[in-house]
């Protein structure tokens, strides 16, 4: 008997299994290779999907993890703007602090020296009664001594103390107006006496900001330096002021006075020890010549140095040792004219170096200016 064949063909999802069942076979057979085949397909395309979702798991791993990455960046570069906005907070706060104290400090020079002016008015006034004062007081005077002075000598005693009052009386007018001219920022030794008088300073504090000076040159520290160094700011260009101090001592303390008012980047100090100079024949005790050395164009030359008690007419080498060094419209200050020695020098100069002009301001000690 011819026996046939049922061809049963299962489709799976990476190809086909063909099985060959014989046509006579029960049907049960059948159903079960069926089954078998659908069975087949059922593993492989769970295989094919876990292989999937593999991927997609990895994928997703990946994508957690760069998210992670990226949550940490943002999260550092949030740290460090926050960073930056606290340092930038600081340094704001910094800048308004520092404003308000300067505000607070400018107001109090403005204040220092409101005061210190109303003061020096008050006293102004003062001495303005005092000396209408004196004033009575001497003409009551004059009329008492008329019994036993002549009227010519009464009046000439009068005079004479009228022309002291008004002496007094200009060194405060003097005074005033160097504090109406700079700002100073710290209170200064008295003047007069070893130190310039008021109308010289307040002369040389006008000089400079009328001329404006490059180069000053001063033989003697002190007072005056502070006041040519504030003259110097007060100007605003660039000048300097160069000191010679013979001795040590009172050089260092300019050297501090002028760091307490903040002028000692305007004017430098140099210490120069009196060494012996031959000039025309004759010994003189002098400032080291090395202090010069440098020193060109001098502007303004300022002589208060050094002191008449080292030999007569001490002051004598200024021009002949720095003339050469001089620029050709300077301008020559002789303190202390009031003493016949200087005035002998200042005619000396003349006789030797010809060319000078001779100014003589009537000042408290008497001022001798020499221009070109």
């Amino acid at each position: 008997m011819r026996s046939k064949a049922l061809i049963l063909v299962a489709a799976l999802a990476s190809g086909a299994v063909v099985f060959a069942v014989p046509t006579d076979w029960r049907a049960p057979v059948l159903v079960a290779l069926a089954v078998l085949a659908f069975g087949l397909y059922a593993v492989r395309e769970r295989a094919a999907l876990r292989a999937l979702r593999d991927v997609g798991q990895r994928q997703s791993d990946r994508v957690n993890r760069d998210a992670g990455q990226l949550r940490i960046a943002l999260a550092e570069q949030g740290e460090k703007l926050d960073a930056q906005a606290v340092q930038a907070a600081r340094i704001e706060k910094a800048v308004a602090q520092t404003t308000a104290l300067g505000k607070e400090i400018a107001s109090l020079h403005v204040a220092a020296t409101n005061e210190t002016l109303a003061a020096l008015r008050g006293h102004e006034e003062e001495n303005r009664k005092r000396l209408n004062g004196f004033e009575e007081i001497l003409g009551r005077s004059e009329k008492q001594l008329a019994g036993l002075l002549s009227s010519a000598e009464a009046r000439r005693l009068n005079s004479g103390v009228l022309q002291g009052l008004e002496r007094e009386f200009r060194q405060v007018e003097a005074l005033l107006n160097l504090y109406a001219t700079v700002t100073v920022r710290e209170p200064l030794p008295p003047s007069r006496k070893w130190a310039m008088s008021p109308d010289l300073l307040a002369y040389l504090v006008s000089l400079v900001q009328v001329r404006k000076p490059s180069l000053i040159v001063e033989l003697g520290s002190g007072l005056s330096s502070v006041w040519l160094g504030y003259a110097l700011e007060k100007s605003g260009h660039a000048g300097r002021l160069i000191s010679i101090e013979h001795d040590a001592e009172f050089l260092a303390k300019t050297r501090r006075m002028l760091a307490d008012h903040g002028l000692d980047h305007l004017v430098e100090l140099r210490h120069a020890p009196l060494s012996e100079l031959t000039l025309d024949g004759e010994s003189w005790p002098w400032y080291d010549r090395a202090a010069f050395a440098s020193l060109s164009g001098i502007d303004l030359l300022i002589v208060d140095g050094p002191p008449a008690a080292t030999r007569d007419h001490a002051r004598y080498p200024a021009l002949p040792v720095l003339s050469e060094q001089l620029a050709s419209d300077a301008v020559v200050i002789m303190d202390d004219c009031v003493r016949q020695e200087e005035t002998d020098i200042v005619s000396r100069w003349r006789d030797a170096y010809p060319g000078w002009n001779l100014e003589v301001l009537p000042h408290e000690k008497i001022t001798s200016v020499l221009i070109r």
